[in-house]
């Protein structure tokens, strides 16, 4: 008789696998209190991070010896078509996405979520609307600020950009005081870089320090914005002179994710004259390969960061003449490591491109 016993795999034939995330979330309820949180929960969303829920749950299946799966997401016409467009938005095929999340809209004009998803789809104008219209239908929506900021900060109107953020801070921070499942992140980190950009230093590392204090690495984008606010604040530092205290930052952003090529390339600027820039073109080159756009950008940034503006404007400007209609490159005209070198000639086209394409 043979030593092993070859078995089919077993079916699952009713999964709701994004539902994982509520695991150890909603003991004590009942089940309509579980099904509100799940609600929130699936309207929270976005396609990324149901793909990497996807890939853990049914990794998980597969070692339990589960080889099928029949999946179930909430979806209706316009649920569905609001969901295409966050999938071509991250595909980059914004004009199709933009398109896609009009037909939600139309089909359910007073749905706030499809208002929201045109605002991630569209850009300029389009998306100042659609966010204008999401906080009208659900004025607690953080991030509908944080979508109007990007426009503003695109345009380089740092002051429309201020307001907004700090409307949306007071919002995130409510949501915060309430104990709020699913509250708003990021308004604070990009206030604080909006600050810099101003020459406020103290007040941007006030702010950077409250979105740490908010990211906790459990909560949605978390983990994100931990990072993006230990780099800033690594930037502000710097930029105080405080080098040191600048590097620790900087390592801090690294420790959340040790292969992105931006806290490499803080890392190597709180070195000075001892920099070693490989590590972070290296990590940009590999970012590249399966985010071009994001990629490229970075390999910007560092250039302008080592002192090389026509290479870095070069660069810039390649990515944004390329890049399909959209937010690429938003957040240039308040990146810290770009600061000398915005001041001169060199990157003044792309700063241009930047505002005309937010138009």
């Amino acid at each position: 008789m043979a030593e092993t016993l070859s078995l089919p795999g077993f079916v699952n034939a009713h999964s709701h696998a994004f539902q994982r995330a509520l695991r150890g979330r909603t003991e004590g309820g009942d089940f309509w209190g579980w099904r509100d949180d799940m609600l929130e929960l699936a309207a929270s969303l976005t396609t990324d991070q149901v793909r990497k829920g996807y890939v853990q749950v049914y990794g998980e299946m597969l070692g339990a010896g589960y080889t099928v799966v029949g999946e179930f997401h909430y979806l209706g016409l316009a649920e569905a078509h609001a969901t295409l467009a966050l999938v071509l938005v991250s595909a980059w095929d914004t004009t199709e996405a933009v398109r896609s999340a009009r037909r939600a809209v139309a089909l359910e004009p007073t749905n706030w979520r499809h208002f929201f998803r045109l605002g991630h789809a569209s850009w300029g104008d389009e998306r100042l609307r659609a966010a204008a219209k999401t906080l009208a239908l659900y004025p607690d929506f953080a991030f509908a600020h944080f979508q109007m900021a990007m426009v503003h900060v695109a345009r380089g109107h740092l002051a429309d950009a201020e307001t907004v953020l700090r409307q949306g801070a007071a919002v995130q921070d409510r949501q915060m005081a309430r104990g709020d499942r699913y509250p708003g992140l990021g308004l604070h980190w990009l206030l604080g870089l909006v600050r810099l950009a101003q020459d406020d230093v103290g007040d941007a590392i006030q702010e950077f320090d409250r979105e740490l204090g908010l990211a906790e690495p459990h909560r949605l984008y978390g983990r994100e914005y931990t990072m993006h606010a230990h780099l800033g604040r690594g930037a502000a530092l710097l930029r105080a002179g405080r080098v040191r205290d600048a590097a620790g930052s900087f390592l801090q952003a690294r420790d959340q994710y040790p292969d992105l090529p931006l806290p490499q390339a803080g890392l190597a600027l709180a070195a000075a004259g001892g920099a070693d820039w490989t590590r972070a073109e290296s990590a940009a080159a590999a970012l590249a390969k399966s985010r071009p756009v994001r990629g490229a950008l970075a390999r910007g940034v560092i250039q302008a960061a080592r002192g090389e503006a026509a290479a870095a404007a070069a660069t810039l400007q390649k990515v944004l003449d390329e890049a399909p209609p959209g937010f690429a490159g938003w957040w240039l005209p308040v990146d810290p490591m770009l600061r000398q070198a915005i001041e001169g000639e060199q990157l003044r086209r792309v700063m241009a491109t930047v505002a005309e394409r937010a138009s």
